[in-house]
């Protein structure tokens, strides 16, 4: 492709803090599972051809992702996912359409979201 977009971004969203055991009782956020998973690649796959000669996506994720963090059941797996779209799309997309895929996953910033978590996560990072 030769479009007109050069970067095109990709950020996980913040999920909902629950432990196992709730997880799977609570329906919405396992759909947010399926959605999280299903976006990148429609969106990837919708702009791909609009995408200019030698573009970049970036995939963000949570650098939580390796820590096993508690009650992110939902949310780090979705991430794994963002990561793993990330590797196959830097192949893919490289080869053949010369498209640059680089993953960040920048670590805890202490913003208010991050003071508001459940002390068990906080001691956990």
């Amino acid at each position: 492709p030769c479009g007109k977009i050069h970067i095109l971004v990709h950020n996980a969203r913040h999920g909902d803090e629950r432990f196992l055991e709730e997880t799977c009782h609570f329906v919405p956020k396992i759909q947010d599972l399926t959605n999280d998973a299903e976006e990148p690649i429609f969106l990837t796959q919708g702009w791909h051809h609009h995408l200019a000669c030698g573009s970049r996506i970036v995939v963000i994720f949570s650098a939580s992702l390796r820590m096993g963090v508690l009650q992110q059941t939902v949310y780090l797996t979705t991430n794994a996912a963002n990561e793993a779209m990330a590797r196959v799309w830097a192949t893919e997309l490289g080869v053949k359409y010369g498209v640059t895929v680089n993953c960040a996953a920048p670590s805890l910033i202490a913003t208010e979201m991050y003071y508001a978590s459940h002390q068990g996560i906080l001691d956990t990072m």
